[in-house]
């Protein structure tokens, strides 16, 4: 979905026309709901891209992680989702003065 001005975001929970330091995301694969929030810090432009990049790529490293695909181990999954998505946000952000708390939960049937 394109909006105004030169950002492209995409995602019903995700997105905005402004980069919102506060953000929700849910997501579901089979049995499994994962539905959480962001709440990010810093510099409010960092911030913002960081709250986004968060809340559209947790669902996916979460249901992706090979925790939960193999063993389906939902700490774990969570683990490994938390960790890949860490790595993302530092190789394209900033964010050294910039941080987010994240709250999840995990729903199975």
């Amino acid at each position: 979905m394109e909006r105004q001005g030169k950002l492209k975001v995409t995602g019903a929970m995700a997105a905005a026309i402004d980069l919102a330091e506060e953000r929700n995301f849910a997501g579901r694969c089979g049995d499994l709901c994962l539905v959480g929030i962001v709440n990010a810090h810093g510099s409010p432009h960092l911030a913002g891209q960081l709250a986004l990049l968060i809340a559209q790529e947790l669902p996916s490293a979460f249901f992706n992680s090979p925790a939960l695909v193999k063993n389906d181990d939902h700490a774990k999954g969570l683990t490994q989702a938390f960790a890949k998505v860490h790595c993302s946000a530092t190789m394209q952000l900033d964010v050294s003065l910039t941080g987010a708390s994240v709250s999840v939960v995990v729903i199975d049937k």
